[in-house]
C-alpha cells in the first residue's frame, strides 16, 4: 500500500487523526493506523462496492459501518454523503486523477479493480438529480427580495389576488413573506 500524500484516508494507512495528543506530545508522536484496521477498512470498501452495483442503498451500508463501529478516518459515523464521496475517489482503484482525467497509478495494490471502480462512477453519474434549480420557474434563485436582497423562491400554484378560483405560480421571499 503506497502512501497517497496528505491525511491519511479510509482504507489507506497512515497517522491516527483521532488520537489526541498529551501534555507534551507533538504531532510528530501520532501513531500510526494498526494494519488490521487497515484492512478491514479495505474490505469493508470492496464489500460496498458490490453491494452498492447491487442495488444496495447507501443508506443501508452507511447503517451497517455506524452499527459495526466502522468510524469514518476522524472518528465521525458516516453519512450517505460521506460513503458516496469516499466511493468515487480514484484512488480507491490505484489511479492518479487530475482535472478528471486519470494521469498515473498508485503502486500497490489497488482497494477495487479500476472496471468496478467505472462502474460505481457510472453508477452514481447516472442518477437524477432531479430538474436543475430554475427551470421550470425561470428567475428561481436569482431574482432578489426588494426589501432584505434574499433570494426568491417560486411557490407554486397560489391563488390569484383579481380571481379568487384562479391559480398562479409566485415568487416568494422566504424571510419576508413575499415579493
Amino acid at each position: 500500500m503506497a502512501y497517497v500524500g496528505g491525511p491519511r484516508r479510509f482504507g489507506w494507512p497512515g497517522g491516527d487523526l483521532t488520537w489526541q495528543p498529551a501534555e507534551g506530545q507533538t504531532d510528530e508522536d501520532r501513531p500510526q493506523v494498526p494494519a488490521a484496521q487497515v484492512a478491514r477498512e479495505r474490505e469493508a470498501i470492496r464489500a460496498a462496492a458490490d453491494e452498492l452495483l447491487a442495488g444496495v442503498s447507501q443508506g443501508e451500508i452507511v447503517r451497517a459501518w455506524n452499527k459495526e463501529g466502522l468510524w469514518t478516518v476522524t472518528g465521525l459515523p458516516w453519512t450517505a454523503k460521506g460513503l458516496r464521496l469516499m466511493m468515487l475517489r480514484a484512488t480507491n482503484a490505484g489511479l492518479i486523477e487530475q482535472d478528471d482525467k486519470f494521469v498515473s497509478r498508485i503502486p500497490g495494490e489497488p482497494i477495487i479493480d479500476p472496471e468496478v471502480f467505472e462502474r460505481l462512477r457510472s453508477m452514481y453519474k447516472g442518477r437524477s438529480r432531479g430538474r436543475p434549480i430554475g427551470e421550470r420557474y425561470v428567475g428561481t434563485g436569482i431574482l432578489r427580495c426588494a426589501v432584505c436582497g434574499h433570494t426568491l423562491s417560486a411557490v407554486a400554484h397560489q391563488p390569484r389576488l383579481d380571481s379568487p378560483t384562479a391559480l398562479a405560480d409566485l415568487h416568494v421571499c422566504r424571510s419576508v413573506g413575499s415579493a
